[in-house]
């Protein structure tokens, strides 16, 4: 029973991240068809790995080389995801230790911490209450009125939380990376993002202000990557959004809400728990 449970998840997974990556899903928006497709897989598989973690390798249904091997393969998936989350973790609490030993200062406003380099580059660095983090070269080499549509769409960025919701997606993404189209997804999610962004920005600054800023600064490549940053474009995210802004078809999108039914999916093989025998 227990490893038709966890074959069902696989095949489920996989079916549902290839009809959510098909040119059309008919009732679903960008983002709503974007996150489903990259949250929807890893956490039904996660989820059925904690279920047969916690029911264990014995029971009646299951042969006892079935329940020790299906029992291996959940606790295996289970300590592949807190080894992830862990390392995410770390990860942001140290770049949070480190920008914290930069340099403080009020820039048009913003409380903000300053790198000293050359390249020009924003970015929101933290997870729950991240700090905003511009470069030398970006206060010198910018003028006003595009240093504040940059300040503008960063401060779009703490509006939505995006460091907070992006971490816990970056983690799905990895527990995803062996399911086809992870790498597809995140991008667009990326896209999607900053798309966001800079429509909210727009309501404050001049839309052709934000894409030439957006232009001088994203196109430069960088090798400091925070979470979010105002920089290390790629190429066709670059033109979409410079694009959307142009065109004055940038909109914006509120968080995507999940219809009961795709939750429900998720915890099915949580809810199996109290019937195990």
């Amino acid at each position: 029973m227990h490893l038709e449970m966890l074959a069902a998840a696989l095949l489920f997974a996989c079916g549902a991240r290839w009809y959510l990556t098909r040119d059309r899903v008919v009732g679903l928006t960008r983002w709503q068809r974007a996150i489903l497709g990259l949250v929807l897989p890893p956490a039904l598989v996660l989820s059925t790995a904690i279920s047969l973690a916690w029911m264990g390798p014995r029971g009646q249904m299951a042969g006892i080389w079935q329940g020790w091997l299906c029992f291996g393969l959940a606790m295996s998936f289970v300590a592949y995801a807190a080894f992830w989350l862990l390392r995410l973790g770390w990860q942001a609490w140290r770049s949070r230790q480190q920008i914290r030993t930069l340099p403080e200062r009020a820039v048009r406003g913003y409380h903000s911490r300053i790198v000293a380099s050359a390249v020009p580059f924003a970015a929101q660095v933290g997870v729950w209450s991240p700090e905003l983090v511009l470069s030398q070269g970006l206060l010198d080499e910018l003028e006003e009125e595009r240093l504040e549509a940059v300040l503008v769409h960063e401060q779009a960025h703490v509006h939505y939380r995006d460091t907070f919701w992006f971490f816990w997606l970056g983690w799905l993404q990895h527990l995803g990376a062996w399911l086809p189209h992870t790498k597809a997804l995140w991008q667009e999610l990326l896209t999607l993002r900053e798309l966001r962004a800079d429509a909210r920005a727009a309501k404050t600054v001049d839309r052709l202000v934000l894409a030439e800023a957006l232009f001088q600064v994203a196109s430069t490549p960088i090798a400091f990557q925070p979470r979010v940053a105002f920089g290390a474009e790629a190429v066709e995210r670059l033109e979409e959004r410079v694009d959307a802004l142009l065109s004055d078809s940038a909109s914006e999108a509120k968080w995507p809400s999940l219809h009961w039914s795709w939750l429900l999916t998720i915890a099915l093989p949580l809810l199996a728990i109290p019937f195990h025998v």
